[in-house]
């Protein structure tokens, strides 16, 4: 069944994300490498190989969260247009931006259905969300229940 693409009214990164819908229609999903995690592991710097990846995080025994952390562009330089899938059983995750002190470089995440970028969101329960990259710097974190702190 295909992605219904939304209507958005802010052009730049609504081409991105509509080109990102358009790869998911017409593209299966790599599994990641880094097998399933069980949440509670180490926070996690994101990587160019995650590009394009399904990655399956469960709970561990404590309920423990797991955190995600973009790089900025300068430090890995994903394709604008890159979704990182992520499927949840039972768990939270978190994305997060690997701190840096000047705002100019640093990852900005922006939540689906909130207005601005806290550089920190995420997502409890079971479902699935993505990671996708809307500009040099800019990420949308999207998906149903997306939280932000």
């Amino acid at each position: 069944m295909p992605l219904v693409k939304p209507t958005i009214g802010q052009t730049a990164w609504g081409a991105t994300l509509n080109t990102a819908l358009d790869h998911l229609d017409t593209n299966a999903l790599k599994v990641s490498t880094r097998g399933t995690i069980v949440a509670a592991a180490a926070d996690i710097d994101l990587v160019l190989s995650d590009a394009g990846t399904m990655i399956r995080v469960e709970k561990d025994e404590n309920n423990y969260n797991q955190q995600f952390r973009v790089p900025p562009n300068a430090t890995v330089a994903f394709p604008i247009g890159t979704v990182i899938t992520f499927v949840t059983i039972d768990a939270t995750i978190e994305m997060r931006e690997v701190a840096e002190e000047a705002t100019s470089t640093r990852s900005n995440i922006y939540g689906e259905g909130h207005g601005t970028g806290t550089n920190y969101m995420g997502f409890s329960g079971t479902g699935v969300t993505r990671l996708i990259k809307i500009g040099t710097n800019d990420w949308i974190f999207a998906g149903n229940n997306i939280w932000y702190d």
